[in-house]
């Protein structure tokens, strides 16, 4: 809702959404039975989004409550990640395959995430020291995490990745269980979506 400008009131999302526009958007194909519209990933945002499932406390303050808890196992794993006929090996945190741009929170993770393009973004989270936390959580919302040191984003249309130890995976802030291996592909102007219309 928050990529798409749609209201959190009911009636609002209805209203506008029965004078919005037609747009096809892009899905990215996730070892070719699961599907994601907007935001995936392995590591450590997937365990936190685990945790934060089984929790009462919502929005961001409970988002955050269970993301300073998983850092104590903050212990980054060794990733193989081919794309673009390349092979990256590299420890990481956490791998994102973003076609938007923000979480739910409304931390940008992907400021060039575009749901419409053709293209994926990968962004490889690497290992960084305690006090980069701040530097990180600064950047996710003014939009320029992709300019930090430690991570690495690259534009694609399909990426293999796969890690030593499995990591816990969601898609779309659904959990979906641990992987050791995630081949993911564009399915470019595929689905079909009505968004609010510009005012």
């Amino acid at each position: 809702a928050k990529e798409f400008n749609i209201s959190a009131d009911i009636n609002g999302a209805i209203k506008r959404l029965l004078h919005g526009n037609e747009q096809m958007l892009d899905l990215i194909n996730i070892n070719e039975d699961l599907f994601s519209l907007h935001l995936s990933d392995m590591g450590l945002n997937a365990r936190v989004i685990k945790r934060f499932d089984k929790e009462s406390s919502r929005g961001l303050s409970g988002y955050a409550k269970q993301y300073f808890k998983e850092l104590n196992n903050n212990e980054p794993t060794k990733y193989t990640i081919r794309v673009k006929e390349k092979t990256i090996k590299t420890k990481a945190i956490m791998v994102v395959l973003a076609n938007g741009t923000r979480y739910g929170t409304g931390a940008i993770i992907s400021p060039l995430g575009n749901p419409s393009d053709g293209v994926f973004e990968l962004l490889i989270i690497k290992p960084y020291p305690w006090w980069a936390i701040f530097s990180f959580i600064a950047a996710f919302f003014i939009g320029r995490i992709h300019k930090l040191k430690y991570v690495k984003m690259i534009k694609c249309s399909e990426a293999k990745i796969e890690c030593i130890t499995p990591q816990q995976t969601q898609i779309d802030g659904e959990p979906v269980g641990e992987n050791s291996k995630i081949v993911a592909k564009i399915l470019p102007a595929c689905l079909k979506f009505i968004i609010p219309e510009v005012r």
